[in-house]
């Protein structure tokens, strides 16, 4: 088992990609190639020139990596899938996010990752990577106080920043969330995931 409780994913050869071209990217145990594949297709969609990703980092087991970039000006991305076991990571909660950061790429671009690509159909998102960072769990864990009382003053001002940016907003999100697949507002705001 790996870190993450789950057993490692088999490492035999992955059929082909159908299509007029494959992906450089070598099948292993992050994520399916396909998913890869979409990803550059949407990427390509988006800029208009060849996008070529290479998965180098797993962030979430099977649905979350981080990907290097050829044909882009930036290095990297995070490319986000559903988990078609998982339901706390379907295509609901996907479409969710989705619709949030296509609010705040209009609104509020400062306070979120970019949403750069996505595919609502196929459960797919693409968006800007902020680096290697440790997150808030990792610091107040960690054994410096310094480091843990900046970050959650951090995280906390970025709430606040993110609250002020999208007052007011909240039929907009709707609409876009909707416009996804169908849901019940009130009940996927009661919802913590």
């Amino acid at each position: 088992a790996n870190a993450s409780g789950r057993p490692p994913a088999a490492r035999n050869p992955v059929p082909p990609v159908p299509g007029p071209r494959a992906s450089a990217w070598q099948p292993g145990p992050v994520l399916d190639p396909h998913v890869l594949l979409r990803a550059e297709q949407l990427l390509e969609d988006v800029t208009g020139r060849p996008v070529v990703l290479h998965a180098t980092e797993e962030l979430r087991p099977g649905r979350v990596v981080r990907a290097e970039v050829t044909g882009l000006p930036v290095a990297s991305v995070v490319v986000k899938v559903t988990d078609p076991v998982d339901p706390r990571f379907d295509r609901s909660t996907l479409h969710a996010e989705q619709a949030a950061l296509e609010l705040l790429r209009a609104v509020a671009p400062h306070v979120a990752p970019v949403l750069v690509a996505a595919d609502a159909d196929h459960g797919l998102v693409v968006m800007e990577d902020l680096g290697d960072l440790p997150s808030l769990a990792t610091l107040l864990r960690g054994d410096d106080a310094d480091a843990a009382t900046a970050g959650a003053v951090a995280w906390a001002e970025a709430l606040a920043d993110l609250h002020a940016a999208t007052a007011g907003f909240a039929e907009s999100h709707g609409q876009r969330r909707c416009a996804l697949s169908p849901t019940d507002l009130d009940a996927e705001q009661l919802t913590l995931r």
